[in-house]
């Protein structure tokens, strides 16, 4: 599991993370001589024999959101961190937006600082951060008032911690191996070293591995999770990877490490924008703006679908992510929006699906069914509509469960359960909804008549060359035409189709002479 901080800068979330874990995170000599966080820091705490919880803490000054959201997008839960002496502050709000549009939904909340309050002050602070928690994830958070100069609070906050870590789900890593980069470095002796915290699958000793978007390989040649040497890292740790073969110029920070084929960098991602501007300002069809999506920061254009430009604050909408430099995604990732000038939050989205070209605001609008779809908490739902979005193209079970969030053998359950339900069809190692087969007998037919009525001299169409009119690959094509011959509605001989019943028709010349 990972825990992380946030708040306001100076609320003494660094302070409070030594306390808990003996570890100091401010490692930048810059960061120790201004008692400010600039970078991420990163500790490891033991919240109990056998349990060894991963801390990230984040800077808490305005200027370095882009830090703070690289290291908020991996966590599993919040100490959200509030001085007693000041209560909430404007980056206290920010933070909170941003872990709302990230997904977080459990945490702890630190009133920092009790020594240096009277009692009175530290009640009606208390009642004050409750009430501007209302509404939120942290609503019904637990408040431990802590002083790290004195010690008061600190057990029960172990407590409130401990709780927190027994009660959070851990982290789902059915999809294959990826690992946003937040640091790169080299080590004499060892090589190119990449950290972060893996968001799926695992990975292991020698184990070949990608580095997103430059497309470099690389081999695993050591691991360490929370500071230990290990065999494997996995989703809900923190991991530092030794890479053999690649030079750190390869992975700087926004890059991934993926294992498998499936993840790959892209630039167009058909998304879910949820708009929350501060300052009332509707969001346009085409606004420029940044994307923080993991460790990556990426300027965009955010194109909405007709019928949803402009947003209004509190809105949401389906749209296309346009990227000006590639990335990698996938379906579920969270990410937060900036306006480009002057730089605020605005809001966030969701990941829905890889786009492979550009989609006008009209195509956007009929994509809707297919984006509720993946939206739906539903497997079976969302392997539904990715089965309906390739149509008679088809796909192998595990690229559909890939796009669908699912992992390989999640992904094959599911399928087999729509098999027996006759909504889904299996030909040539591919899966097709079954109304693709229905599409793809509609089409052939189509393309004999066709055929028919402009040549009336010929009997029949050559295989290969309805093949190709009908744009049917050769699974769902033999499957279909199979069943149109058995049904009676399509002959065929010599390697030519044509309509049963259809026979050559002369004319002119031709009829006279008979």
């Amino acid at each position: 599991m990972i825990l992380g901080t946030a708040g306001h800068i100076d609320h003494g979330k660094t302070a409070l993370v030594h306390a808990l874990t003996g570890i100091r995170t401010d490692r930048l000599k810059e960061e120790r001589e201004r008692g400010i966080s600039i970078d991420l820091g990163f500790a490891h705490w033991d919240a109990e024999p056998g349990l060894r919880v991963g801390v990230v803490d984040v800077p808490g000054h305005e200027n370095f959101i882009r830090n703070m959201v690289a290291g908020a997008s991996g966590m599993d839960a919040v100490l959200f961190v509030v001085s007693a002496e000041e209560g909430m502050m404007p980056q206290s709000r920010e933070h909170l937006e941003i872990l709302g549009q990230l997904g977080l939904r459990r945490g702890v909340v630190a009133l920092t600082k009790r020594d240096l309050v009277e009692r009175d002050w530290l009640e009606l602070v208390s009642q004050a951060v409750g009430d501007d928690l209302r509404g939120t994830f942290l609503q019904d958070a637990a408040r431990v008032a802590v002083s790290v100069r004195t010690g008061e609070g600190l057990e029960e906050l172990r407590h409130a911690l401990l709780e927190l870590v027994r009660v959070t789900p851990a982290a789902v890593g059915g999809l294959p191996f990826r690992m946003p980069v937040d640091r790169s470095f080299t080590v004499r002796g060892v090589g190119t070293v990449v950290t972060g915290t893996p968001w799926s699958g695992r990975v292991a000793l020698d184990d070949e591995v990608r580095i997103l978007p430059s497309g470099h390989a690389g081999r695993v040649r050591s691991i360490e999770t929370h500071g230990g040497r290990a065999l494997t890292a996995a989703s809900g740790q923190r991991a530092a990877l030794a890479l053999g073969g690649a030079d750190r110029g390869w992975a700087p920070r926004g890059s991934a490490i993926v294992a498998g084929e499936h993840w790959a960098p892209g630039r167009l991602y058909q998304v879910c924008v949820d708009h929350r501007s501060p300052h009332g300002r509707e969001l346009r069809s085409g606004s420029r703006v940044r994307v923080l999506h993991g460790t990556a920061e990426v300027i965009a254009r955010i194109a909405l679908a007709a019928g949803s430009s402009p947003v209004a604050p509190g809105g949401r909408a389906f749209g296309q992510r346009r990227l000006e430099a590639d990335l990698v995604a996938g379906l579920g990732d969270r990410f937060v929006l900036r306006s480009y000038s002057p730089v605020t939050t605005i809001g966030g989205g969701i990941v829905l699906w890889r786009s492979a070209r550009r989609l006008g605001p009209r195509r956007l609008a009929e994509a809707e069914p297919l984006h509720r779809a993946l939206l739906s908490t539903e497997p079976v739902e969302r392997l539904r509509a990715v089965l309906g979005e390739v149509g008679t193209r088809g796909v192998t079970v595990e690229d559909a469960g890939f796009r669908a969030g699912l992992g390989a053998s999640e992904a094959k359950a599911v399928a087999q359960a729509l098999l027996r339900g006759g909504e889904a069809l299996q030909e040539g190692g591919r899966i097709f909804a079954a109304g693709a087969l229905q599409g793809t007998g509609s089409a052939l037919l189509a393309a004999l008549g066709d055929f028919h009525a402009r040549e009336t001299i010929r009997r029949g169409l050559a295989l290969g060359e309805l093949r190709a009119r009908s744009g049917a690959p050769g699974p769902l094509f033999d499957r279909a035409l199979a069943d149109l011959v058995q049904g009676g509605s399509v002959a065929v001989e010599h390697n030519q189709a044509r309509l049963a019943g259809h026979g050559t028709a002369l004319v002119g010349r031709e009829a006279a002479w008979r």
